[in-house]
């Protein structure tokens, strides 16, 4: 919204997208042992807010570390945005 309004004060006229990039938050304690489960050990050397291009399930990934405590995060940002719910599919068959 903020881009939005900013774009319509300044008169020229603004094409405003969101990228078809859906992102799938992996947080807590099995976070790093999931991740690693489904991509590989790679993963494990990822430095802080780093992003790795992958593929996961036939699909195109980008993986992101994230988090602010010791216990580290990811986010799994989907290239395809119609193939949504494949991230989530691969996390409940790999439990």
């Amino acid at each position: 919204m903020w881009t939005c309004a900013n774009a319509s004060d300044r008169g020229p006229v603004t094409d405003i997208n969101d990228p078809d990039v859906p992102p799938t938050a992996v947080q807590g304690p099995k976070a790093k042992i999931y991740v690693v489960s489904i991509s590989g050990d790679w993963v494990r050397d990822m430095k802080h807010v780093w992003f790795a291009n992958t593929g996961i399930g036939g699909i195109a990934l980008d993986i992101q570390s994230s988090g602010y405590s010791k216990q580290r995060g990811f986010a799994l940002h989907l290239m395809d945005g119609t193939r949504g719910t494949v991230p989530c599919n691969i996390a409940q068959d790999s439990e």
